[in-house]
């Protein structure tokens, strides 16, 4: 009785579903009307902002080889980087250039942060 019950229950819901057309997924041929006019985006569609892409440049990057070696550990499009240029924001990179990159490695090994840092720095013409 119970299993006769769940029976007739689910063919009546079945039928009231198809009589009120919510079930009904076909890939059938629509040929109403109301298919031919496109209806308006529903989602956000959001501007592409065009980048630049960035370039090599030996001044600002720092050398770069064909094989890894010593502290070359970044590749990226066929050579081996000391850093990861590529990676760093624009507004973020490293202003230091040619002679003045090897004098703030000396200066801040010998002479740590500070004072004497700027000092050195300024000695060397670099600050």
């Amino acid at each position: 009785m119970k299993i006769l019950k769940s029976i007739l229950m689910a063919s009546a819901v079945t039928l009231g579903l198809f009589a009120a057309g919510s079930v009904g997924a076909s890939a059938g041929i629509v040929s109403s009307p109301s298919a031919s006019v496109l209806a308006p985006q529903t989602t956000k569609v959001f501007p592409i902002e065009q980048v630049r892409e960035r370039r090599y440049n030996r001044r600002r990057h720092g050398r770069r080889h064909r094989r890894r070696r010593g502290r070359h550990r970044h590749y990226h499009r066929g050579y081996w980087y000391a850093t990861p240029w590529w990676t760093i924001p624009l507004y973020a990179a490293p202003r230091r250039f040619g002679r003045c990159e090897r004098w703030h490695r000396r200066c801040r090994v010998r002479w740590g942060r500070g004072r004497d840092y700027r000092g050195c720095m300024r000695h060397h013409g670099c600050l």
